[in-house]
């Protein structure tokens, strides 16, 4: 199944595909989701898609700027909910759109502006869309670490941790739990392309469904409350847990919940130091000289350390950066990111042999990630100075 872009020139149906009205960065992850759940709720429907690609390229490019701004503009409703399907009040969104673009309303019915047009289109659309015979089928509904799904679907698709019958063999407390997980968390973007970057994700997801299952053992916990709050309970009783054979793996996998509740409940896409997030074989071992150890500790040179974002924010008297540059860095900062995790496994897959304890498998860990971490910071640091000079 692939995306396809829905202003494309001479854009075809094809039954195969889906289609995006968007393509690239969006103003935040939260309109991404919101963009993405309009690509599924109502571009995922042959009669209406069908209706509209046959439309020229120049009306289409016009339909989908309004799209975006209605979506937007829905999201500052007061009954707005990423939980309930997707719906309008056109007073509200014509007193948006009037005032964003400093004109008045028609002053007679007949003289219908481009906006109501749009909006009564979308209402049918709207309408057709969430019909009982149109709603999304249940082939839309994924496993998350299904082999056979693709990260381009899986955006578009309602994730679950495990499938329904297995879930339901779970107590109801930890079927809550798994609910609320996937609501919450298995719906955001940044979480589906973090989970697209981990090798072998089926066993890191295994191992997350025992994690969640063991913070319904925490006798303070609350469905109630966000999930992150528990994370110190498994922290400190993972271990007298069978969580899964492997104490890496299940110390990275908390890390990497970590980092997904940081995404979901606090809009952070990384964590600066996730713990034992997987590493890299691509080590100097002259990175060590940059290195200061301290008993059995790693500390890293102080220095001032900046990416492309800090960059940006810092200084508001400076020129803006080229947005090309910043394409190149982003594309150039994903590819670090991809080398980094790619060769993870190997890591991990050799400290796992090695006849040691477990503690010392985790101490080599630490420190080679921290090595890493530093090293790639320092390759970005670098290209970041030869754009600005």
């Amino acid at each position: 199944m692939s995306e396809k872009y829905f202003l494309l020139e001479n854009l075809k149906y094809d039954d195969k595909s889906f289609y995006s009205i968007y393509r690239g960065d969006c103003k935040s992850d939260t309109i991404r989701d919101e963009y993405d759940r309009f690509n599924r709720d109502i571009l995922n429907v042959k009669s209406i898609v069908t209706q509209i690609i046959e439309f020229n390229i120049k009306y289409k490019r016009s339909l989908v700027q309004h799209w975006k701004f209605i979506l937007e503009t829905m999201m500052k409703h007061n009954d707005f909910s990423s939980d309930k399907n997707l719906f309008l009040d056109e007073d509200f969104i014509k007193e948006e759109y009037y005032k964003e673009h400093k004109a008045s309303p028609p002053s007679s019915n007949k003289e219908k502006d481009f906006i109501s047009r749009v909006i009564d289109q979308l209402k049918g659309f709207y309408e057709l869309a969430y019909t009982e015979e149109n709603e999304i089928d249940e082939i839309d509904v994924y496993r998350i670490s299904d082999p056979n799904l693709n990260l381009s679907r899986a955006l578009v698709s309602r994730c679950l941790l495990c499938p329904e019958k297995d879930k339901k063999k779970k107590s109801i407390k930890t079927q809550e739990i798994f609910k609320k997980f996937e609501d919450e968390c298995l719906n955001k973007v940044m979480v589906k392309k973090m989970i697209y970057e981990i090798k072998d994700k089926g066993r890191y997801i295994s191992c997350w469904r025992q994690i969640l299952e063991l913070m319904g053992h925490n006798l303070d916990f609350d469905i109630e409350k966000n999930l992150d709050v528990n994370i110190e309970y498994v922290k400190k009783n993972w271990k007298n847990n069978a969580i899964v054979s492997s104490q890496v793996r299940a110390k990275i996998s908390i890390g990497q919940l970590e980092n997904v509740f940081n995404m979901t409940y606090n809009n952070i896409k990384t964590q600066k130091r996730a713990p034992l997030r997987e590493i890299s074989v691509n080590t100097n071992v002259r990175a060590n000289k940059n290195l200061k150890r301290v008993g059995s500790d790693v500390e890293l040179p102080v220095r001032k350390r900046s990416n492309f974002a800090s960059v940006n924010q810092s200084n508001s008297n400076e020129p803006r950066d080229d947005p090309i540059q910043n394409n190149k860095l982003i594309r150039f900062s994903q590819l670090l990111d991809k080398v980094y995790l790619v060769t993870s496994k190997k890591y991990e897959m050799g400290i796992e042999k090695l006849q040691i304890s477990i503690d010392v498998k985790l101490k080599m860990i630490e420190e080679i990630k921290a090595i890493l971490d530093f090293k790639k910071q320092e390759v970005l640091d670098l290209i970041i100075s030869g754009m600005r000079n």
